[in-house]
């Protein structure tokens, strides 16, 4: 989950209820919350939260099944799912974005759909 506001909070929940292992991508790594990380204590499910600038490097991104983007458009992230940012992740990976359109690059999607880089596209 690319975002952690409003809408990122929301998916998280809902995501852990489904008994999934929830990576975040937040500007800092960290929670927005000071609680956070006890509530993200379950049997079920974990939540990780790792800095936008590691998300290159890290793991657990490249092997995500679904990526949601959450977070608010500016001027820095315009654009960001591209070919170098579908090229990072698993291939057939399904990409949802709920924030504005202007952050899908959608004929980089369309080419990834096209050579099934991208599994599916939600927007």
């Amino acid at each position: 989950v690319y975002g952690y506001g409003g809408i990122g909070k929301q998916l998280v929940s809902r995501l852990l209820a489904f008994e999934m292992n929830v990576i975040v991508v937040t500007r800092s790594g960290l929670s927005l919350d000071s609680n956070e990380g006890t509530k993200n204590e379950r049997e079920t499910g974990f939540v990780r939260f790792i800095a936008a600038s590691e998300m290159s490097s890290y793991t657990g991104v490249k092997l995500a099944d679904t990526f949601f983007v959450c977070c608010s458009q500016n001027a820095e992230n315009m654009g960001f799912v591209n070919k170098n940012f579908i090229a990072q992740l698993k291939p057939g990976v399904l990409i949802v974005n709920v924030a504005r359109g202007g952050m899908v690059n959608y004929d980089d999607v369309y080419d990834g759909l096209l050579s099934g880089a991208v599994g599916g596209l939600g927007t």
